[in-house]
């Protein structure tokens, strides 16, 4: 939904969005099983984890399995927002970079924000038990 409202903020032409959706459609059979696997990859790590009995070399494997699953989503991400990339104007590529300057300041307060609360919590958490 981010990067749709994204796109829809670049105002773009007739032809761009016609061109953007072939990209998107084109690219669906390579994404879809990706998506699949990560998804399949983060219920297996999670499994790991809240094993009844601990196993590292499970985490360990579960962990890497999710990694290589999220690596090879990004990759095609990438690839992607390359080739939507490319087809903008030189204005369109300056607002889509501020609007990924803006949604990095959001993610960074966000983090901030969590980890604010977890420091002033923790010990109250902990007490809780």
């Amino acid at each position: 939904h981010r990067a749709a409202r994204a796109l829809s903020a670049l105002e773009l032409t007739d032809e761009q969005r016609s061109q953007v959706k072939g990209i998107l459609r084109e690219s669906g059979p390579a994404v879809e099983p990706l998506v699949d696997e990560v998804l399949r990859s983060k219920r297996a790590l999670f499994d790991a984890v809240h094993a009844a009995t601990f196993d590292e070399q499970a985490v360990r494997d579960a962990a890497s399995a999710a990694a290589r699953a999220g690596a090879a989503l990004a990759v095609e991400k990438a690839r992607i927002a390359s080739r939507v990339r490319g087809l903008l104007t030189a204005e369109q590529q300056e607002k889509l970079e501020a609007i990924h300057q803006e949604f990095e300041a959001r993610f960074l307060k966000h983090i901030g924000l969590a980890r604010d609360i977890w420091r002033e919590h923790a010990e109250d958490f902990i007490d809780e038990l």
